[in-house]
Formats: C-alpha cells, sequence, structure tokens
C-alpha cells in the first residue's frame, strides 16, 4: 500500500470523506509552492515552518498514523565515535539489524 493510500485512509477514518485530489507532489517544496498558490493542503514535517512560504499556515496532527520512511545517510569513511553511537541508537530504536 503506498503512502498516499495510508493517508486516504486515515483521513477517511478521521472523517474527511473523499477528498478531491488534484496534484500529488513529493518533495516539501513543491507542497508548499502548492498551498502557497492555493491548491489545497499539504502534509510536511513539522520543521516546515521555518520555511514556509507566507500565508501558509502549518498546523500539528497529532491523531494520524502513517508511517513515514526514514533515511541515515553518511560517508562511508567517517570514523566519528559520535556518529557511530548515533546510528547503533537509531538502530536500536527502530529495531534495525546490520
Amino acid at each position: 500500500m503506498s503512502r498516499g493510500d495510508q493517508i486516504r485512509m486515515s483521513l477517511d477514518s478521521g472523517g474527511l470523506k473523499s477528498p478531491r485530489i488534484v496534484q500529488e507532489a513529493l518533495d516539501e517544496a513543491t507542497i508548499l509552492s502548492l498551498v502557497a498558490t492555493g491548491l489545497g493542503v499539504g502534509w510536511v514535517l513539522g520543521t516546515a515552518r521555518w520555511r514556509r512560504p507566507n500565508g501558509v499556515v502549518i498546523l500539528s496532527v497529532v491523531d494520524m498514523r502513517v508511517p513515514m520512511p526514514l533515511a541515515l545517510v553518511w560517508k562511508k569513511d567517517n570514523k566519528s565515535p559520535l556518529l557511530a553511537r548515533f546510528v547503533v541508537n537509531v538502530r536500536r530504536l527502530l529495531n534495525v539489524r546490520d
């Protein structure tokens, strides 16, 4: 099931029946731009509040349960002990093994 399908199911269970979807975007900048031009609503991370265009309002959605992918990227030759501890802790929290 796609993330879009998961969002639609969550909207439906929350009472928003059959939203009319006219445009979909994958990246935050495009979503914020579409909202700024008046093309409806979008879902972005809360940190987007620092990059939102004038006139765009960001509200927290606290009861929506849609898993979001997480990717960690670092340089292969980075030997930082801090990075190593961070990666171990993230893997532990997510129950991910090598």
